[in-house]
């Protein structure tokens, strides 16, 4: 989405004056509002994006956590790796363990049951090493 976006603007703006030209001709006034709020729309996306952009440089410079990384502000970083183009194959059940896996409440949860699992050991190991039993 990026990339189309960051493309069809200059053609947003060199469509517009034309829009803008033929508005006595043959264009509507709603094509004309149409094709400014269309340019003013692409541009924000790509004003996002930049954004979204240098921010996503920025972490990675704060996750590397490299001094001289920090400093200089004109070195790229490139990857060595190219990207994987293929889909990894994932089925339904997977995806699911894993989205169940990295629930903050279900984890929560699994820690509250760990917990009183090793309390229950506890008390009853001590229990009956003790003559106090309850």
């Amino acid at each position: 989405m990026a990339l189309a976006e960051t493309q069809t603007l200059p053609e947003g703006r060199r469509n517009l004056p034309r829009t803008r030209a033929r508005r006595d001709v043959d264009a509507v006034g709603g094509q004309l509002a149409r094709a400014k709020a269309a340019v003013a729309s692409r541009y924000a996306a790509v004003v996002r994006q930049e954004t979204d952009l240098l921010n996503a440089d920025a972490k990675l410079r704060t996750l590397i956590n490299d001094p001289q990384l920090l400093l200089n502000r004109c070195q790229e970083l490139i990857p060595v790796q190219q990207p994987l183009r293929e889909p990894c194959p994932l089925s339904f059940q997977d995806s699911l363990i894993v989205a169940l896996n990295h629930r903050p409440e279900i984890n929560e949860d699994r820690t509250k049951l760990k917990r009183v699992c090793v309390q229950q050991t506890w008390r009853k190991t001590n229990c009956c090493r003790s003559s106090t039993c309850f």
